[in-house]
């Protein structure tokens, strides 16, 4: 995540080094904090989430102080610029429609997958995951730039290297520069954090890409709507326990 603050109203200055940063770190959420934003950058920011991917979001705050009788000033944060999820969602969805010509109906049922999944786990938990898509997977965020939670539902089976039984995973990703360094910090506490998890995991390094993933698999043939609430519940689980373990490893690399 990145935070740009400012005390004055909104500049091109600030505006180019939160691209910069966005750029160097690889970050997914953007917050800028302005006593003011002029009608430019509001549309900057605006732009940026209507043509940037699902992935990052643009918000832009004014900041108040309010104060009721002689009780002390209390800040007050207006949402000026914020992502559409459901437009974005939309516009990818219609891109690859319009890349594939006709959506397969592999594409479709991980759609609605996904989509129903998403229902499914804001009704019962506090999780959050993104907005639903034409693909493979969905994300969560673990609130530091570099590293996310992805839902894997894949026709690819990793154990047996075939298409004959889809599978569905969870995992850590780690794709920052430093990737491959924090990898390895994790996984010197591999005994530690299995243990926590409650069963083996599976550390990959790519060898090819500056990316890194920690995940647990199983076989489901996620094409069966019955096998959905199984299934629905497995990804619940392990996304919960990703996050609590994780999430407070990661913020001390």
């Amino acid at each position: 995540m990145v935070i740009e603050n400012q005390v004055e109203k909104t500049d091109h200055v600030h505006l180019g080094q939160i691209l910069t940063y966005v750029a160097g770190v690889g970050a997914e959420t953007v917050v800028w904090i302005a006593s003011r934003f002029t009608n430019e950058h509001r549309a900057a920011l605006d732009w940026l989430n209507e043509h940037t991917t699902e992935q990052i979001s643009f918000f832009g705050l004014e900041v108040e102080l309010w104060r009721i009788g002689n009780s002390p000033p209390a800040t007050k944060f207006n949402v000026v610029s914020k992502p559409n999820d459901w437009s974005k969602a939309v516009r990818q969805q219609t891109g690859a429609a319009s890349s594939t010509r006709t959506l397969t109906d592999d594409k479709r049922i991980q759609f609605e997958f996904w989509t129903e999944f998403k229902s499914w786990l804001e009704e019962r938990t506090e999780l959050r995951v993104r907005a639903p898509g034409y693909h493979s997977w969905l994300s969560a965020s673990l609130g530091r730039s570099g590293f996310k939670l992805n839902l894997i539902a894949s026709f690819w089976n990793k154990q047996t290297n075939t298409f004959e039984i889809p599978e569905i995973r969870v995992e850590l990703v780690l794709n920052s520069p430093q990737a491959k360094d924090q990898f390895a910090v994790l996984e010197t506490r591999r005994d530690e954090i299995e243990k926590q998890i409650g069963t083996a995991l599976v550390f990959h390094n790519e060898e090819e890409s500056q990316r890194c993933r920690v995940y647990i698999r199983r076989d489901c043939d996620f094409r069966d709507r019955t096998k959905w609430p199984e299934a629905f519940e497995w990804l619940a689980k392990y996304l919960q326990l990703f996050s609590d373990v994780f999430r407070p490893l990661i913020r001390d690399l």
